[in-house]
């Protein structure tokens, strides 16, 4: 007996993928074409945007006017169609001119990062997460109480270990108060700011302060995690005034961790040679 079958499930099937499409299964999906790409310059786009915006708040303003408002002195006609198709034709050509400059950007900054060697530590990285405790020797209380006061005194053992281990223990950290959350009932997002976008921070840190090395790009790595030390201890505070403990204790250790990982990215940033934007620190 199959439990699953082979083939189709449904009559007519829905194709999804071209496995049971002899005709087509050899040949690959087409790219999808976006059709704002194929209009030409800016200005072209701006007045697809406008002519757009235009079709919209004037529909919108007369079945306002007629069916809804049912206004007949002509100046409050004018003035209510101005009131939504203003903002309206606003909207989309404002919309239309951030997109074209997001892009424009956005492969710029891609084409910069590509060339800096941005991605190409994702394996090592990777494996830190995967085993965190990979270069921190034998655990003994003793000497890991000797180590958090070293790194507080900006005199850690092994520098470079250390901030992997603290990067990668407040990442998990993060995680582990996502999951908790979700577990208490609120919700996914957490997960996806902890898990995605913490991912990213933790590994765009990683890069500044061991890979790359940019006395700039330190400073302001450690202005970053200045202001998440902050932020991870009003969020221990406020769980805690709302009895809210299991995460209070995830946000202060995670808080903590970040204070030994902000102490070894100090350390890092202090001999870089170049110039700092604030040449006192």
């Amino acid at each position: 007996m199959i439990l699953v079958p082979k083939e189709p499930c449904f009559r007519p099937p829905y194709t999804i993928y071209r496995g049971h499409d002899p005709e087509f299964q050899e040949f690959p999906l087409l790219k999808t074409e976006d059709f704002i790409d194929d209009m030409g310059p800016l200005s072209t786009k701006l007045g697809y945007a406008l002519k757009q915006g235009l079709k919209i708040g004037l529909f919108y303003s007369m079945f306002d006017i007629i069916m809804v408002m049912r206004i007949q002195e002509r100046k409050a006609q004018i003035a209510r169609t101005a009131y939504f198709t203003v903002p309206i034709v606003s909207a989309t050509v404002g919309w239309m001119g951030a997109l074209e400059i997001a892009k424009k950007q956005a492969a710029e900054y891609y084409a910069l990062a590509e060339s800096e060697g941005f991605f190409s530590h994702f394996a090592a990285y990777n494996e830190q997460i995967l085993r965190p405790l990979k270069n921190a020797g034998e655990f003994t209380t003793e000497g890991a109480k000797q180590e958090i006061i070293a790194t507080l005194m900006l005199q850690p053992r092994d520098l470079r270990n250390g901030f992997v281990l603290y990067n990668v223990l407040a990442f998990l950290f993060g995680v582990a108060e996502a999951f908790t959350s979700m577990a208490l009932g609120h919700g996914p997002w957490s997960l996806i700011w902890n898990g995605g976008a913490g991912y990213c921070i933790a590994y765009t840190l990683y890069w500044i302060f061991l890979c790359k090395q940019a006395k700039t790009l330190c400073f302001y790595g450690l202005c970053f995690l200045a202001l998440y030390i902050l932020f991870n201890a009003y969020m221990c505070f406020w769980s805690f005034t709302n009895f809210k403990l299991i995460g209070s204790t995830l946000y202060g250790c995670k808080g903590f961790i970040d204070v030994l990982q902000f102490a070894c990215a100090y350390a890092i940033y202090k001999p870089l040679e170049g110039q700092s934007p604030f040449p006192m620190l």
